[in-house]
């Protein structure tokens, strides 16, 4: 191996786990950015990040969501096993979806949260 490659080499591992790590400070959409063109983001996964507002928590049916501020813009997002307190800052990544869209605008917009943190 040439004093290149043994530079290079490691150089490039590091730069793949860190394009895989989905805490990095960047790569996030902005909440009003989902609200605005619903359609652009339909079934597309995003990572989100704000605080927790509201948290909603039934046990039957199974449902669990909250509501996720990230400036002047709110999502619901249907949570995995747990939901987290009110005035969390959280990060999330999952798929957005909308039952209808009408005018551009997403009826019952929402994502499902695959990951938290």
């Amino acid at each position: 191996m040439t004093p290149r490659h043994r530079v290079f080499a490691p150089l490039v591992l590091v730069l793949v786990a860190l394009a895989a790590c989905d805490r990095l400070p960047f790569g996030y959409t902005p909440v009003a950015d989902i609200i605005r063109a619903p359609g652009s983001y339909e079934s597309k996964a995003v990572k989100v990040r704000g605080q927790v507002t509201d948290v909603v928590k039934l046990p039957f049916p199974d449902v669990r969501y909250y509501s996720l501020r990230d400036g002047d813009a709110e999502i619901i997002v249907f949570a995995g096993e747990s939901v987290p307190g009110v005035g969390d800052r959280v990060s999330v990544a999952g798929t957005v979806d909308s039952p209808a869209i009408i005018g551009g605008v997403g009826i019952g917009l929402h994502m499902t949260e695959r990951r938290r943190w």
